[in-house]
């Protein structure tokens, strides 16, 4: 598929045009979104090879739409969008130190996107900072009539960006989980620690029951559970609407 190209835009392609957006270009990957094997390398494909953080060439810039965070970082473009399923807006962002805003399902048309599932799929914002992300994201909410997700989301839209400098952080609810702690450094810890504390010292309230959610229901499980029964479905959708030379 190397040469194949959309029939038409996306949907939030056409909305970004719509909006005055200028497309300079198309990011590397983790090739099919990281659904493609359970050993492949974040941030690399056969068409476009390995994708390389601009903080660090060796590291780990996640899965699966590095590209588009790596282009943010580098300062190659103000703002890109990126796809998750599970994980591959924020974890590019987090790897890469930029924003990026997973939306919530059905604010965003997945028309014109390679599918995994029609449960998890979402585009969304990277940006190097929320402002930018939030208009970002303005820009392509809406309706799709060919995206049944997203019919009755209308009264949900809004303008994401008005008072952002108005934000009362002692009124925020935070959620904490310490299941990934054996994965982290102690300096990475020592950070998030830190955090934790000037959050506490502005009155945030921390939701401390997430272990509990892990315990009962592995997210790893749910996760891939779904994607698992609903991708072969999804593809063979995708493949035989968008005149792909692969039918299934």
């Amino acid at each position: 598929m190397a040469a194949h190209y959309a029939c038409a835009d996306a949907t939030i392609v056409r909305k970004l045009r719509d909006a005055g957006a200028v497309i300079l270009g198309k990011t590397n990957l983790t090739e099919l979104s990281n659904y493609m094997s359970l050993h492949m390398k974040n941030g690399y494909s056969s068409h476009g090879g390995q994708t390389k953080s601009p903080y660090n060439p060796t590291g780990d810039v996640c899965g699966s739409s590095s590209g588009s965070a790596v282009a943010v970082s580098a300062n190659l473009c103000a703002v890109a969008i990126g796809t998750e399923t599970c994980g591959s807006i924020l974890g590019p962002a987090i790897h890469n130190g930029i924003v990026g805003i997973k939306p919530t399902h059905g604010l965003v048309s997945r028309t014109g996107i390679v599918p995994i599932c029609t449960a998890q799929d979402t585009a969304g914002s990277l940006a190097r900072n929320v402002k930018d992300a939030a208009v970002l994201l303005n820009a392509i909410c809406a309706e799709d009539p060919e995206d049944p997700a997203t019919w009755h989301t209308a009264q949900y839209h809004k303008d994401y960006a008005t008072g952002l400098g108005q934000i009362d952080i002692s009124k925020l609810r935070i959620g904490v989980s310490h299941s990934w702690d054996g994965h982290w450094s102690k300096e990475q810890l020592a950070l998030a620690d830190a955090a934790l504390r000037k959050f506490s010292t502005a009155g945030v309230q921390f939701v401390n029951s997430l272990e509990k959610i892990d315990n009962a229901f592995p997210c790893s499980d749910l996760d891939y559970a779904v994607m698992f029964y609903e991708f072969k479905a999804c593809i063979n959708a995708y493949l035989a609407s968008n005149n792909c030379p692969v039918q299934s």
